[in-house]
C-alpha cells in the first residue's frame, strides 16, 4: 500500500515540475508586461450569478482585459 502512495507522490511531484517548466515565461505579475494581442482568455469567474444577476467581478475582470 505505501508502494502505490509513493508512487502517486511521485507522478504528482513530476506532472507539478511539468506544468511549472511548460508555464516559465508565460506568466506575469505585471500588467504591464502581456504583450499585446486581440484575444484573450479570462478565468476565474462566470457572467451571471445562480439567481441571473449579473455578477460585478465579472465585468470589473472583463474591463481589466480589455485595458
Amino acid at each position: 500500500m505505501s508502494g502505490i502512495i509513493f508512487l502517486i507522490l511521485v507522478i504528482a511531484f513530476t506532472i507539478n515540475i511539468y506544468v511549472i517548466k511548460s508555464a516559465s515565461g508565460l506568466l506575469y505579475d505585471n500588467m504591464n508586461e502581456i504583450p499585446f494581442r486581440k484575444t484573450a482568455l479570462v478565468l476565474g469567474t462566470s457572467k451571471y450569478f445562480s439567481k441571473g444577476n449579473l455578477n460585478l467581478f465579472y465585468n470589473n475582470r472583463m474591463n481589466a482585459a480589455a485595458q
